[in-house]
């Protein structure tokens, strides 16, 4: 209904059907933004995740390094490049499968680690990758156990002393 006099009128009711559509597709865009924001923000945190635990786990040998050495067991520091790497946590990691051979035939859910024993390597497989580019197209990140040795030659037959280990990614990977 308008109610209008010479020079002055008055709409009343609703809105138009051009306002109603233009509100629509302002919210929509405003929606579908914040949810590729929201997405993108998961996805850099599930990362920090990852790191984090990977930093725990490099905190721990680090600890179980120094143990050995106060107990004057150097020599069984090396033998730390067989083992799963999460048995230094206090608790494994969430989504954490335990010590597998081979990857199930159906993949690993995203979100999950595993310890890859048949090639001694701690993986992990992100939930959210659209950020994420691994080795050979693979989506997962490697990790492996290496020594930190003493000294740089090494004599004949005899090997060299490892005085610590890290954890490192096996391949490079790209995550943001």
């Amino acid at each position: 209904m308008r109610l209008s006099s010479p020079g002055f009128s008055i709409r009343c009711g609703g809105y138009t059907r051009f306002e109603l559509v233009v509100r629509v597709l302002v919210g929509a865009i405003l929606a579908a933004t914040l949810l590729e924001r929201m997405l993108y923000y998961q996805e850099l945190a599930e990362h920090a995740v990852m790191e984090a635990t990977i930093i725990h786990i490099r905190s721990g040998m680090r600890l179980h390094v120094a143990d050995l050495m106060t107990q004057q067991r150097n020599g069984e520091i090396g033998a730390m490049l067989n083992e799963n790497p999460v048995r230094w946590l206090q608790h494994p990691p969430e989504g954490y499968a335990g010590a597998l051979e081979r990857e199930p035939a159906g993949g690993m859910p995203g979100g999950s680690w595993y310890f890859d024993s048949g090639r001694g390597e701690l993986v992990y497989v992100p939930k959210l990758a659209r950020f994420f580019s691994g080795a050979q197209g693979k989506r997962e990140a490697r990790f492996r156990v290496t020594a930190r040795t003493i000294g740089t030659v090494q004599k004949e037959g005899q090997p060299r002393q490892v005085e610590g280990v890290d954890i490192v990614p096996v391949q490079s990977y790209k995550w943001f």
